[in-house]
């Protein structure tokens, strides 16, 4: 994710000064709340860098899970299919 962060932001050479929160910043959850009402335990990671001088340059990326069974869930699931 921090590649990717990396790279978009170097696409644009003319955003200003950024600053960024990420799914590693400290009040994470709280921090995501601003850029979605999205149930957060969906969330896998996320970054959002966004213009230090409040104006509205932004730049947002949410990587989300794309299952949510644990392998016991996951196992039941495969020997019910298999009856």
């Amino acid at each position: 994710m921090t590649k990717l962060e990396k790279t978009m932001m170097a696409a644009d050479t003319d955003m200003p000064t950024m600053l960024a929160v990420n799914s590693d910043s400290d009040n994470t959850k709280d921090l995501f709340a601003y850029l979605s009402d999205m149930d957060y335990s969906k969330v896998d990671k996320y970054f959002l860098d966004y213009a230090q001088e409040g104006t509205a340059e932004e730049v947002a990326v949410i990587k989300v899970f794309l299952f949510f069974y644990t392998k016991i869930e996951h196992l039941l699931y495969c020997a019910k299919i298999l009856q």
